[in-house]
């Protein structure tokens, strides 16, 4: 039962991920460009992991959560802030 707990758990996450990813390129911020975050890359995996779900190696997802995803956060959730901010802005002007 943990197995299949990790495996929810990590899948979520990069599904999560991904589509946050997906959205700030749809509507990128300068800032997003100049981010030495591999968007497509991110945007790819997480299609894999919500379509080719009985496939996944957990211990792949989990070196990915660990050694791709995790050293990104700082400056992915910079970025979201940033995202968050400008579209709260955008409202706000309407």
């Amino acid at each position: 039962m943990i197995h299949l707990h990790r495996k929810l758990a990590y899948t979520k996450a990069i599904e999560i991920i991904g589509e946050v990813c997906r959205q700030l390129t749809l509507n990128p911020l300068p800032e997003t460009k100049s981010a030495k975050i591999p968007w497509r890359d991110l945007i790819d995996t997480r299609n894999k992991f919500t379509h080719e779900y009985f496939r996944i190696d957990v211990p792949a997802a989990y070196a990915l959560v660990q050694q791709i995803l995790l050293p990104l956060q700082p400056e992915s959730q910079r970025l979201f802030e940033e995202f968050h901010r400008q579209s709260l802005l955008a409202k706000d002007q309407k």
